[in-house]
C-alpha cells in the first residue's frame, strides 16, 4: 500500500537524528547511495547530513517529500539487525 505524503512527512519527522541510507535516482541507470543522518525536516523538504570521504568533511543534501512519494528517493533506516524501509 502506498504511503501518503502526510505519512511520509511524519515518518521523517519521527526519525530526525537517526542514521539512515539514502538511495536516489540521478538519471538513467545512475543511482547515488549515501550513509547519512536525518538532520532536519521542514514543511516541503528534509535535510540529511553525510561525510564525504573524498573531501573528509560533512555535507548536506536536501530532498522533497514528493521525491519519496514518486519513488525517486528511497530512505532506509539503518539498524544493527537489518535495513528496514522507513518511507
Amino acid at each position: 500500500m502506498a504511503m501518503s505524503i502526510k505519512k511520509i512527512k511524519e515518518a521523517i519527522q519521527n526519525n530526525i537524528g537517526m542514521p539512515c541510507s539514502i538511495i536516489s535516482k540521478q538519471g538513467r541507470k545512475v543511482k547515488q547511495y549515501k550513509e547519512c543522518f536525518i538532520e532536519s525536516a521542514y514543511p516541503e523538504i528534509f535535510c540529511v547530513e553525510y561525510v564525504n570521504p573524498q573531501k573528509e568533511k560533512k555535507e548536506k543534501l536536501t530532498f522533497s517529500y514528493t521525491d519519496l512519494f514518486i519513488k525517486k528517493v528511497f530512505v532506509c533506516k539503518r539498524t544493527f539487525d537489518s535495513n528496514k524501509k522507513m518511507a
